[in-house]
C-alpha cells in the first residue's frame, strides 16, 4: 500500500503489526492526480501545496497566515510569472473550505493550482494568465472543520458569520475576527489588492452577492452582476442563477463576502458550486470541470476596466492610496508598485484618488471598453501637512442593520465633506489610520460629526485592529482627543454609539464624517516609549524585578515632535521602604524627530519586600538646555502579583461569577501547590464564568497554567480580555502554561467554561491555577463590577487602590455620597433613581502626576421584594419576575413602536425585536428558558424614552 509521510505516526501508533511502503513522492502525486476520484485530506492538501513549491519555485509560493485553533496551516499559494517579485498585475483570490463540511470546495481551488502549474509553458491561455495576473489560491480557511468535517472552526464559531464588515454576533462568533481562521483570511485579503474574490461554498447551486447583511443593493452591484454572469457563461453548468445573497438565499451578518466588498472594495460572491456538500468522489472531478473555465475565466477579466500607478510627482515613490471609480466603493493601490484595477463596465468614469500627505486628484471622463483595460496614472502633489486622514475600515457593526440609512462607511475618508456614515444606534466602527499617531502636546485627533446635531459616542485607540482597546474619552460632536494617559501611540480608532435616539431611522446614531490626527505645534516633545526590567547579569532572567535583586530599567525615550532634543538627559528618583537606587541617570545624547534613544538606569530590592509590591517611580527629563522638561511615571512591580488559591478563596484578587454556577477552589491535582480553581459544575447549553478587572499601568503579560478535560470539539475552556476571545481549549489537556501581552489600561480578564446542547466527556470542566498579572491596580472589592440592592437601601462601597493622591465618587443619577472623596463610601438612591430602576457610579482616581484611573459600577435597584410579580404603575411592568425565563410585558403607552433588547450583564445583545403596539392588545409573551441562570436587562425604547428592566431568570 501507499502511505504518505504525514500518516506515519497514526499507523505506528497501533499495536498491530505492519508492513509499510513508502513510495517516491514525484510518483504519488501523478498517480493521485491521474484517479481524480479522490478527496484530499488536510494533510494531503498541505504536501500537495509543498510539492508545488518545491516544484515550480519561479511561479509558485506559499504565503503563512499562522495556524488554527487545532494548530494546523492557514496557507495560501500564490501563482504568477516572478511570483516573488511586486509587479503592476491585477490579483485575483479563490478560497476554499472557510465551511469545513463543504468539501468539494478545497478539492476545487486545489485542483486549480495543480493544473495552473502543471499548464504553464504548455497551454498558452494559462501560460497568459500567469504570466499577466497575481493568482492567489487559500485552499483551506477553516482546515480544522475539515479534519472534523465540521462547518464549524475548533472553538464552535461558523467563520464566515466572524468577519468584521457589519458584524453582528451569529454563529457563535463572540467579536469580529475573534477566531484565528477569520483573522488569517482577512489579513490575506487586507494585505493585498483583490479585483475579484470567490469564495466557494457547498450545499445549493447558487452564486450570492453582496450584500448579505441588507436588502438594499451595493452600489457595484451592476458590474458584479455583469460578472456573476460572465462566469455563469464561461462555465459548463447547466443551470446556474445568481443574484443578492440576502434575498436570494437568507441574510447572514458578518461574512466574508460583504467584508471584503464592504472594507476593500474587491467585487466577491460565495459560490456555491452544488446541491450537496459531500459529492460523491466520482462527481469530484464533473464539478471541477464545470468551475475551471469560469476560474479561467475570472482571471481573465480581473484585468479588464481600469487601471493605473499613483506616484509621488517629485520623488516618483509609490503612495498608498484610496481609489474613487465613480460612485462605488473605493479599493487600493498596492504598497509596493502603487498600481491600482478595478473591474467596471464600459462607459465613462470619474477616477477620485486620496492619499495622505497629498493634494486630491480627480480626472474626469475616462472611457472604459469592452473586454480591456483603460489606463490612467496619477502623479500625486505632497501637501505641507503632517496630519493623516482615515485610510481603511478594519470592522464595524450596526445593530439590527437598519435599512432605513444608506450605511455608506466610505464617507469617512479624506477631509470632512458634510457627507457621513452614521453607525447605527450602539453601533461602532473601527477605522485604521494608515500609520500610528503619537501622544504630542495637546490633542492628538479629531472625530468630525457630518450633521448640525450633535451626538454623543465613545473614543478608544489600539496598536491592533483587534485591540485591546483604551479608552481615550468621550465626545459630543466634533470633538479632538488626546491620548495621553491612554496609550504612547495607536494606529487604529475606535467610535462607539452612546445608545441615544431611534433605531430604525435614518442617521441612526453619531454621524461620522472624518477622524484626522492633528498637527502638533513644532517643537521638541518627548514621550517615554517604553521600558523593561533587565535582570539577565544579576538575577534570574525572568524578567522581573524579585525580592533581593539587582535588574536594570531600560527606558526608551521617543521625540514626537519636529525639532532635535539635544543633550537629553535623565533623572530617576522615588523613595520607597524596600527599593534603593544603584545608578540614577543616563545621558539619552541627541533624539531625532521621530527616533527613539536609550537609558539604562539600576535598582535594587531589599530581600524583605513584599511579592506584588509596587514602586511608583519619577524619571524626570531634560533637553535643549533645560527649556525641555519632562516627567514621566515608572510603576515597578516586585516579584509579580500572582493568585495561585492558596489562601483556597477568591478574596485576593476581587473575583467574580457570572454564568449558571462559581468556580470554586480544590485540592484536587493543582499545577503547583496545594490549590486550583476549578468551573463550576453545569449542564448543557450552560456557562460558568469567572473575571476580575484590573487597571494595568504598564506594559506586560499575563499568564496562567490551564487544565481542560471535555467533549472534545463541543465543550471549551475559554479565555477572555475585555470580551474578545483570546483562546480555547477542549478534550483532554493536560497542565499547560500560556501568557498574552497586555498594554496599559483598564482591563477585564475572564475565564469561561462553555458546554454545548449535548453530551459530556471526561470531567467536563476547565482549572486554572497560578495566573500571574501583569502590573495591576485592583479598584474593586469582591461585590464585582455590578451590585443590586432594594429600592428602600443603600449601597456600601469600597475599593482598593494603590499610589493614589485623590479619589472621586460621582454618579449618572441624582442620589448621594456619604463620603465623595473617600475609598469606602455610601451612597443613597435619589427618587429619581428608584424610578429608573439603576443608577452608575464612577470611581476616578488620580495619582502624583494627575493621571487618571476610572472605573463603573452598575448599581441596580429593584422594586420591593413584597412586591415583585404585581404590576407597577408605571408604563411597563414584567411580571413574573424573578421567572424562569418564560415572562411578558404589559406596556400602557401611546407609541406606535417599541424596541425591545434583552442584554447580558456584561453588554451581550441576546435578543432584539421591533414591536408594533396594538391597542387591543398590551401584552408581549417571551420565553427565554434556554438561557442560564442569571440577571439580564431588558431595554425598551419608545418613541420618547428608554426604559430599562431588571429580569431574573433562576
Amino acid at each position: 500500500m501507499y502511505v504518505i509521510p504525514s500518516e506515519l505516526n497514526k499507523i505506528q501508533s497501533l499495536d498491530i503489526e505492519y508492513e509499510i511502503t513508502i513510495p517516491n513522492m514525484n510518483e504519488y502525486y501523478e498517480n493521485f492526480w491521474e484517479s481524480k476520484e479522490e478527496y484530499h485530506t488536510y494533510a494531503e492538501i498541505i504536501s500537495s501545496m509543498n510539492n508545488l513549491i518545491a516544484t515550480y519555485p519561479d511561479i509558485c509560493r506559499k504565503v503563512n497566515y499562522g495556524t488554527s485553533v487545532g494548530g494546523r496551516e492557514l496557507t495560501a499559494l500564490v501563482i504568477s510569472d516572478n511570483v516573488n517579485t511586486a509587479e503592476n498585475e491585477a490579483e485575483i483570490i479563490f478560497d476554499g473550505g472557510i465551511h469545513g463540511d463543504e468539501i468539494i470546495c478545497s478539492e476545487i481551488v486545489i485542483r486549480l493550482a495543480e493544473d495552473l502549474c502543471a499548464n504553464y509553458g504548455t497551454d498558452p491561455t494559462v501560460t497568459d494568465l500567469v504570466d499577466n495576473r497575481e493568482i492567489w489560491l487559500y485552499c483551506m480557511v477553516n482546515p480544522d472543520g475539515r479534519v472534523a468535517n465540521s462547518r464549524f472552526n475548533n472553538n464552535g464559531v461558523d467563520c464566515n458569520r466572524d468577519a468584521g464588515y457589519m458584524w453582528n454576533g451569529e454563529g457563535s462568533s463572540t467579536g469580529a475576527f475573534s477566531q484565528p481562521e477569520s483573522k488569517g483570511i482577512r489579513d490575506c485579503a487586507y494585505e493585498n489588492q483583490f479585483v475579484i474574490h470567490t469564495t466557494y461554498h457547498s450545499g445549493i447551486e447558487y452564486i450570492s452577492l453582496p450584500w448579505s447583511y441588507r436588502g438594499s443593493v451595493c452600489p457595484d452591484f451592476g458590474y458584479i452582476e455583469t460578472l456573476a454572469q460572465q462566469y455563469v457563461d464561461a462555465s459548463t453548468y447547466p443551470t446556474m442563477e445568481f443574484g443578492q445573497g440576502n434575498t436570494g438565499m437568507y441574510p447572514i451578518n458578518g461574512s466574508t463576502k460583504d467584508t471584503n466588498y464592504g472594507m476593500l472594495g474587491s467585487i466577491t460572491w460565495s459560490m456555491e458550486v452544488s446541491l450537496e456538500k459531500d459529492l460523491p468522489t466520482s462527481q469530484i472531478i464533473q464539478y471541477y470541470n464545470y468551475n475551471y473555465p469560469a476560474m479561467l475565466s475570472m482571471i481573465e477579466y480581473a484585468g479588464y476596466g481600469i487601471q493605473g500607478i499613483v506616484t509621488d510627482e517629485v520623488t516618483g515613490d509609490p503612495i498608498n492610496a484610496v481609489v474613487f471609480v465613480g460612485n462605488n466603493f473605493p479599493c487600493y493601490t498596492d504598497p509596493e508598485v502603487s498600481d491600482f484595477h478595478k473591474f467596471i463596465t464600459p462607459g465613462t468614469y470619474s477616477v477620485k484618488i486620496v492619499a495622505n500627505g497629498y493634494e486630491t486628484q480627480t480626472i474626469d471622463n475616462i472611457i472604459v471598453t469592452s473586454n480591456s483595460c483603460t489606463t490612467v496614472d496619477f502623479e500625486l502633489t505632497p501637501t505641507d501637512n503632517n496630519f493623516y486622514y482615515a485610510y481603511k475600515i478594519a470592522s464595524c457593526q450596526i445593530p439590527n442593520n437598519n435599512e432605513d440609512d444608506e450605511g455608506y462607511t466610505p464617507a469617512v475618508f479624506g477631509t470632512p465633506d458634510n457627507i457621513n456614515y452614521s453607525i447605527g444606534k450602539n453601533g461602532w466602527i473601527v477605522i485604521d489610520m494608515q500609520v500610528p499617531i503619537f501622544d504630542g502636546p495637546g490633542n492628538d485627533f479629531k472625530i468630525y460629526e457630518g450633521d448640525d446635531t450633535p451626538e454623543s459616542y465613545s473614543c478608544y485607540i489600539s496598536e491592533s485592529a483587534d485591540g485591546p482597546w483604551n479608552m481615550v474619552g468621550n465626545g459630543t460632536g466634533t470633538t479632538e482627543f488626546d491620548i495621553s494617559g491612554s496609550v504612547i501611540s495607536g494606529q487604529f480608532i475606535k467610535i462607539a454609539d452612546d445608545g441615544d435616539g431611534s433605531q430604525i431611522v435614518a442617521n441612526a446614531g453619531f454621524d461620522l464624517d472624518a477622524v484626522q490626527s492633528l498637527e502638533h505645534e513644532s517643537g521638541t516633545y518627548l514621550s517615554m516609549y517604553e521600558y523593561i526590567i533587565d535582570d539577565s547579569e544579576t538575577g534570574n532572567n525572568d524578567g522581573d524585578l524579585d525580592p533581593g535583586e539587582t535588574a536594570d530599567i531600560i527606558v526608551t525615550l521617543r521625540n514626537n515632535g519636529d525639532i532635535l532634543s539635544s543633550n537629553t538627559t535623565a533623572i530617576l528618583s522615588f523613595t520607597d521602604d524596600y527599593i534603593t537606587v544603584v545608578s540614577a541617570s543616563a545621558n539619552y545624547g541627541d533624539i531625532a524627530e521621530a527616533s527613539t534613544s536609550i537609558g539604562t538606569f539600576t535598582v535594587e530590592a531589599d530581600d524583605a519586600t513584599p511579592l506584588g509590591h509596587i514602586c511608583n517611580l519619577d524619571l524626570a527629563v531634560t533637553a535643549n538646555e533645560s527649556s525641555v522638561n519632562e516627567n514621566f511615571n515608572i510603576y515597578l512591580l516586585v516579584g509579580f502579583s500572582m493568585d495561585d488559591w492558596e489562601s483556597a478563596g477568591f478574596q485576593e484578587y476581587y473575583w467574580d461569577f457570572s454564568g449558571s454556577q462559581d468556580w470554586f477552589t480544590t485540592t484536587s491535582a493543582p499545577y503547583e501547590g496545594t490549590y486550583c480553581s476549578q468551573s463550576g459544575t453545569i449542564t448543557d447549553n450552560q456557562t460558568t464564568d469567572l473575571f476580575n478587572t484590573a487597571m494595568v499601568i504598564a506594559d506586560g503579560e499575563i499568564s496562567f497554567a490551564k487544565k481542560v478535560s471535555s467533549e472534545s470539539s463541543y465543550d471549551f475552556l475559554r479565555f477572555y480580555i475585555d470580551g474578545t476571545e483570546m483562546e480555547s481549549w477542549s478534550g483532554t489537556e493536560a497542565w499547560a502554561e500560556t501568557s498574552y501581552e497586555i498594554t496599559p489600561g483598564l482591563h477585564t480578564f475572564k475565564w469561561s467554561y462553555t458546554k454545548d446542547g449535548s453530551v459530556g466527556s471526561g470531567s467536563d470542566c476547565g482549572w486554572i491555577d497560578n495566573i500571574i498579572f501583569p502590573p495591576s491596580i485592583f479598584l474593586w472589592g469582591e461585590a464585582g463590577n455590578n451590585q443590586t440592592i432594594n429600592f428602600d437601601e443603600t449601597c456600601s462601597l469600597s475599593a482598593t487602590a494603590i499610589n493614589q493622591t485623590s479619589i472621586e465618587w460621582t454618579t449618572s443619577g441624582t442620589g448621594t455620597f456619604d463620603e465623595q472623596n473617600n475609598l469606602t463610601t455610601i451612597y443613597t438612591p435619589s427618587i429619581e433613581d428608584i424610578e429608573n430602576e439603576q443608577a452608575l457610579l464612577t470611581l476616578t482616581i488620580y495619582d502624583d502626576n494627575d493621571n487618571s484611573f476610572s472605573d463603573n459600577i452598575l448599581l441596580t435597584i429593584t422594586p420591593d421584594p413584597v412586591k415583585i410579580g404585581e404590576l407597577s404603575q408605571t408604563n411597563y411592568s414584567i411580571y413574573p419576575n424573578p421567572n424562569n425565563g418564560e415572562f411578558s410585558l404589559k406596556y400602557n403607552i401611546n407609541s406606535a413602536n417599541i424596541y425591545v433588547e434583552l442584554v447580558s450583564l456584561t453588554g451581550t445583545i441576546i435578543y432584539f425585536n421591533n414591536y408594533s403596539v396594538a391597542k387591543n392588545k398590551n401584552i408581549i409573551h417571551f420565553n427565554f428558558e434556554n438561557l442560564p441562570k442569571g440577571t439580564y436587562f431588558l431595554k425598551i425604547q419608545d418613541d420618547e424614552k428608554l426604559n430599562v428592566k431588571k429580569i431574573i431568570i433562576n
